[in-house]
């Protein structure tokens, strides 16, 4: 039976952690059970992919859990964005689960309008309370053309360098993370967005310190930090690793989580928490209906390639069409 955020906190809370970590445990996961294809997903997303432990039951849909497994534990926060979520719903990896579902709210227009009424969604919010004034900016993306565009890196340095005038631009750090795309494929004279980007970050803020993953290993201290996670729309990770490492060691958001009325707090370690509400109820509920439509078509005329949810979709298609409609869809709200 679907909960509440204040239900949900209250029958955690009176569980034991020694049951809540048998209930997790008894619906996890093997990744050697995985199938590769789908399990590639997480590596080619790493580290934004890495598992954590939390109460809240982290994983991503297509990791081998069976709903008799999964309703064991009150709920399952699905880590996914939006291509892995739209799979598992059109494969039914939802189906006959009794849990309480927590997505990611930027989310909640993709999913039926039933699942939209009984899940809950949840953000990431630091909990520390010490006065800190922003020393450095940490922007990161994942350069795979699924996680975001040149179009959309360009559209969002030059608001952050418009809303944060202050900051040195030396003083802003970038780190790229260059992976494959194991979402859709490119035409073969495309050219790979980590040509494109870098040229983008360059033009842009040419003086911003560039830094890489051992760069950025390096760094103990965060708590004089802010920082931007650049993905557009959801797209490939709802739930972020990185995020959580960043908040955990004193990182701030650069822009503030906005307010949530009737939200609960559940601690994830002593310098932030995962923040759990209700869905909002001015949200779109054709986009679901629209996709599967999309996706029929596609089966029925065969223009299937590498992966079922981001084919070609158009009357000439081109490699990519499907996730680029599916991606405006959701920035358009």
């Amino acid at each position: 039976m679907p909960h509440t955020s204040a239900q949900l906190k209250n029958e955690l809370n009176a569980t034991t952690r020694q049951r809540i970590s048998e209930q997790i445990y008894l619906s996890g996961f093997k990744k050697s059970d995985c199938d590769y294809a789908k399990l590639h997903l997480t590596w080619a997303t790493d580290p934004l992919s890495k598992d954590y432990y939390s109460a809240l039951n982290p994983c991503f849909s297509y990791e081998p859990k069976t709903p008799e497994l999964l309703n064991i534990h009150p709920c399952w926060l699905v880590r996914d964005g939006a291509l892995p979520l739209l799979d598992g719903l059109v494969n039914l990896k939802f189906l006959g689960l009794k849990t309480t579902l927590i997505l990611n709210p930027k989310l909640q227009a993709l999913l039926p309008d039933y699942m939209q009424r009984e899940s809950l969604y949840f953000d990431l919010i630091s909990t520390d309370t010490r006065s800190k004034k922003t020393d450095k900016v940490l922007i990161y993306t994942v350069v795979n053309g699924a996680f975001s565009s040149p179009e959309y890196i360009e559209k969002t340095l030059l608001q952050i360098k418009k809303d944060f005038p202050k900051i040195k631009e030396s003083d802003f750090h970038i780190m790229m993370l260059l992976r494959e795309n194991q979402f859709y494929q490119v035409e073969s004279d495309a050219v790979h967005p980590a040509f494109d980007i870098p040229k983008v970050v360059h033009k842009v803020m040419p003086k911003a310190t560039l830094i890489n993953e051992s760069d950025f290993s390096r760094i103990k201290d965060f708590s004089n930090w802010s920082f931007f996670e650049a993905q557009e729309s959801a797209m490939v990770i709802g739930d972020s690793f990185l995020q959580h490492k960043l908040l955990s060691l004193g990182a701030s958001h650069l822009y503030k989580p906005v307010e949530r009325t009737g939200a609960e707090i559940f601690k994830q370690s002593p310098l932030h928490a995962i923040r759990v509400f209700g869905p909002r109820k001015d949200v779109r509920t054709d986009l679901y209906d629209k996709a599967i439509e999309t996706l029929t078509h596609l089966d029925e005329h065969e223009k299937k390639i590498k992966s079922y949810w981001v084919p070609p979709y158009s009357e000439n298609p081109t490699f990519g069409c499907f996730y680029k409609w599916l991606r405006d869809e959701l920035a358009n709200g």
